[in-house]
């Protein structure tokens, strides 16, 4: 899937970005997963392919930037962000949020029973639903 995402942006941003990898065009910064990393490393092959037909390699190599989570404070939200948190908590408290805590809470209730996870809300189910959307894919 990534890999053809990088070939779609090849043939949409050929104007753009030259066939041959620069590091003065492309920087690439990518979490500490091995999943992001391995996305980061399938787009950059469809992105930058092979440009010498007798290579043996497929794609390019493109250098791929990460920092350890403890340190990552730009792309892994690994990092407290009081903003946020009040953010969240005026949403959370808003009389819309309180009608889907009503019409979900049968589902929370399921969550809660069959996975163990006590006080089960919006963004619990979310975060569930983000662990086995990523699982799916």
């Amino acid at each position: 899937m990534h890999f053809e995402l990088g070939s779609w942006l090849r043939r949409r941003y050929s104007n753009l970005l030259p066939a041959t990898y620069n590091l003065r065009n492309i920087y690439v910064l990518s979490t500490d997963l091995d999943r992001t990393l391995m996305s980061a490393e399938s787009n950059l092959a469809g992105l930058y392919p092979a440009t010498d037909p007798t290579s043996p390699l497929r794609a390019q190599p493109v250098p791929i930037r990460s920092r350890p989570a403890r340190d990552d404070d730009l792309i892994g939200g690994g990092k407290p962000c009081p903003r946020l948190y009040q953010l969240m908590r005026l949403v959370l408290s808003s009389p819309g949020v309180d009608c889907i805590r009503k019409n979900f809470d049968t589902d929370f209730q399921y969550i809660h029973l069959h996975m163990g996870v006590n006080n089960v809300g919006i963004i619990e189910a979310c975060l569930l639903l983000d662990v086995l959307n990523i699982e799916v894919t």
